[in-house]
Order: structure tokens, then sequence, then C-alpha cells
């Protein structure tokens, strides 16, 4: 061996020494190549899902606004598309801005059976604030059944404005 030959393979072993960790190879490249890749398909757009169109409604109980109501939209016909409902949740006016893909974002085209649930309080929870600690449904599950429910609405290929969604 020449004196190149040493100082060639000095550097060989000094390169896999900063890319190893006891002996192993370090995963320093794994995080970083994640953070690049992740992002990007995260925010990728969704040709292949139904456009959507922006749906606002308002939930009234005997006439007054049924705040915190939960409405769900189920296709009345089955569809291809890969969301199975639209759904959202009354503010404290019981205005409801439906979503399929992200909150308030609409819903495709079509004909809808509507479910309506209204979770009331928790006397015995901890958090009243906390939405999975909520007490039991104040409509006595009467809407909440898709094959049951009389409640229908249609979207249209439109900003759609529902009429009141009127529960007694």
């Amino acid at each position: 061996m020449n004196n190149s030959d040493i100082g060639f393979t000095s550097r060989v072993a000094a390169a896999h020494r900063a890319r190893t960790v006891g002996g192993r190879a370090s995963k320093w490249w794994l995080p970083c190549a994640l953070a690049l890749v992740v992002p990007g398909a995260s925010c990728r757009k969704h040709d292949d899902r139904p456009q959507v169109f922006p749906v606002r409604g308002k939930v009234l109980f005997r006439g007054q606004p049924a705040a915190g109501a939960r409405v769900a939209f189920q296709p009345a016909a089955p569809s291809a598309w890969d969301v199975a409902r639209a759904g959202g949740r009354g503010g404290a006016g019981g205005g409801v801005g439906v979503g399929a893909y992200e909150q308030a974002d609409g819903a495709p085209a079509g004909q809808y059976i509507v479910t309506v649930t209204w979770p009331g309080p928790n006397p015995g929870g901890e958090d009243p604030g906390d939405e999975q600690d909520v007490g039991p449904d104040q409509l006595g599950g009467r809407y909440a059944d898709p094959r049951r429910s009389s409640l229908r609405v249609t979207v249209k290929e439109e900003p759609n404005e529902l009429e009141p969604i009127t529960l007694e």
C-alpha cells in the first residue's frame, strides 16, 4: 500500500463513522426526507373527488335554534364517491355549514337523507366543553336513523341556502 491508499482508506473510514452511531447506520436522513415529502402529499389536489357546493342551513327545535345539533347528510342513492356522508354542527344560532371533506366545505350535488342528533350536556361530565363528554340525544334518537328519517334535502350545483330543518 502506498501513502495515497492509506489516506483514501482513512477518509472512507472517517466518512463511514460520521454516518454511523454506535456501529449502526444513522437514520438522520429519514426525518429530513419525510419533512420534504409529507407536506407535499398532504397538500396535493384531490381531482378524483366529486366537486362540492356550499351548503348552509339552520336547525330549529320547536322554533328555537338547536345549538350544538349534529347534522349528517347520507346520499339517498348509492354513489361512487368515497366520503360516506357530509355533515356539520349547529352553532349558537342553530346555523350549520355542511362539509364533506373539510369543515363547512360543502357537499357534492345530489339528494340526501338528513339525520340529526342533539347531544345534551353530560351531568356527570368533567369538562362541559369536551365534545366527547356529552349526554344523551335530546331528540331521543327520532332523527338519528337514516332508514327512519323523513328529512330530505337536495344539494344543487351552486351555493345552497337550505330551508330551516324544523324538529319537534
